[in-house]
């Protein structure tokens, strides 16, 4: 995949300047707080970098699908707001009817009102673009992980600023993912758990069989492709819809040489709680009570031959219920043993990165990916409206400079 540079904030004046900052702080909230502030930690750098350089920021983000041109407060950003100040030592105001008259002084910081209560948002109206691009005097695009969305605030605007810079988070993002697709240090691995973005998941996997290595399931999605290559899986959970795409998958695989690696062996119990045994046993010796809740060691040591030899790892989803401390053994296994390797290693999904928090092991991951469906997407290979629109923006840019 060819790309074109990125127009970065180094070669911004941004002083004085309004700068309409777009990220992606679509976070689960629970009882009215951010349960999970991977991505917003991860933008606070140049939140703070524009605060520091003399801007007045304006943080957009959408938060949910409500539907448009209609204010509902269980779609509000202001739980994200006052996280946001907490985490910066500020109060951040939460600016609701922001799209007629912007006012924001350089030195301050404000988040905006959900951008898809705004009609034409998810639809890219080139009038919503036009009237956002009119609000700043500067535009940045750190939401990466929203670049597979091709909507007002994330792409259309590009087309009407004179500028349109990429933010480091997103220009980090874009070259990371690019290392397991360019030029890449072989063996490539790529190990899928959990049992969420199963079909992204599984269109990743599509894409690379015949470029990577080693492709290795767990979690519900490797109950899954065991189910498809006929084992009784007793009461686990697997993913019924997406049979048939594993059986295709399973022959694929092998039809190139390059199976795609299962559990042998399995930890299991009779229930999701602490009550339940922690008994490990063959994939072929599953009880019809029984649920698969993580990989059992002959299964651990199987992963980890490939995984220490691996020049690239890709890794998203737990091997197993890592909320139950008796089965998150495997998970830990894989996550030291990644750690662990020196060549590039890369780490997607909300889970997966609060699953190395836990056991504190970010130092041991060459990068930590905070673009959920839009890494995976980019994984296939698959041109990201975001992305391409930024590099466009780039491209007309520098064109115009060397014709002076």
């Amino acid at each position: 995949m060819t790309r074109s540079r990125f127009i970065t904030l180094d070669e911004a004046n941004l002083k004085g300047k309004c700068v309409l900052l777009r990220v992606d702080f679509n976070v689960p909230l629970r009882d009215g707080k951010v349960a999970d502030d991977s991505r917003i930690r991860a933008t606070l750098p140049t939140i703070q970098l524009l605060h520091e350089a003399g801007a007045a920021v304006a943080i957009l983000s959408h938060l949910g699908s409500p539907k448009a041109d209609r204010y509902d407060s269980e779609y509000s950003l202001a739980p994200v707001a006052a996280y946001l100040g907490e985490a910066l030592g500020r109060k951040i105001p939460l600016i609701v009817d922001w799209l007629d008259d912007l006012q924001v002084k350089p030195g301050e910081i404000v988040m905006l009102e959900n951008i898809r209560f705004a009609r034409g948002e998810k639809s890219d109206t080139d009038e919503l673009a036009r009237k956002m691009a009119t609000l700043c005097d500067v535009y940045v695009n750190e939401a990466f992980a929203s670049a597979r969305r091709q909507q007002s605030s994330i792409h259309g605007i590009a087309k009407y600023l004179p500028v349109a810079y990429t933010g480091p988070l997103f220009v980090k993002e874009v070259e990371a993912l690019s290392r397991a697709l360019e030029n890449v240090v072989h063996p490539l691995v790529f190990i899928f758990g959990g049992m969420r973005r199963p079909e992204t998941k599984f269109d990743v996997l599509r894409a690379q069989l015949e470029k990577a290595e080693h492709l290795m399931v767990a979690g519900v999605i490797g109950n899954t492709f065991l189910k498809a290559a006929g084992k009784e899986m007793g009461k686990s959970l697997y993913l019924p819809e997406l049979l048939d795409a594993a059986g295709e998958l399973i022959e694929k695989a092998e039809a190139v040489n390059r199976p795609i690696l299962m559990p042998v062996d399995v930890v299991c119990g009779t229930s999701m709680d602490d009550e339940s045994l922690a008994v490990i046993k063959p994939v072929d010796a599953i009880e019809s009570d029984e649920l698969v809740m993580d990989i059992g060691p002959e299964t651990i040591e199987c992963y980890k031959k490939y995984l220490r030899e691996a020049g690239t790892t890709v890794w998203s989803g737990p091997m197993g219920v890592v909320e139950l401390e008796k089965f998150h053994n495997g998970t830990y296994e894989i996550a030291v043993c990644i750690a662990e390797n020196e060549g590039f290693s890369l780490a997607n999904g909300g889970d997966t990165l609060a699953i190395i928090e836990s056991f504190d092991l970010q130092n041991g991951f060459s990068h930590l990916s905070t673009g959920g469906g839009s890494s995976l997407e980019f994984l296939q290979g698959k041109a990201l409206p975001a992305v391409t629109m930024m590099e466009e923006s780039a491209r007309v840019r520098y064109a115009v400079e060397r014709e002076y």
